[in-house]
């Protein structure tokens, strides 16, 4: 352990040294340049985002109007099939009635 002598006499003049500098210029220019450069890449950012974005969107679109186009042919085709059976179930029904009349 060390022990503190006090000191005999008390200092009349000041040490005279430049004082320690806190924040360097060249590292304030740097922080600077480097927050001008981080603001223009999230601009940058910002921008391609909101393209991004835009195509989502027409994406969107395209898939619910061919979504619609499936359910209205889907049932386009429902009832053309209703119909195509309505016509050959009739015309089945009057072969078997002609069939019919043809026995004894």
């Amino acid at each position: 352990m060390v022990k503190e002598v006090p000191p005999t006499e008390t200092p009349q003049e000041f040490a005279q040294t430049t004082p320690r500098d806190l924040h360097p210029t060249s590292d304030i220019r740097f922080v600077i340049t480097e927050v001008a450069k981080l603001s223009t890449l999230v601009e940058r950012l910002i921008k391609d985002v909101e393209e991004q974005g835009k195509k989502v969107d027409k994406l969107n679109s395209q898939a619910t109007f061919i979504k619609g186009g499936m359910a209205v042919g889907a049932i386009a085709i429902g009832l053309f099939g209703w119909f195509i059976t309505s016509l050959i179930d009739g015309k089945l029904q009057a072969a078997l009635d002609a069939l019919s009349k043809l026995q004894p």
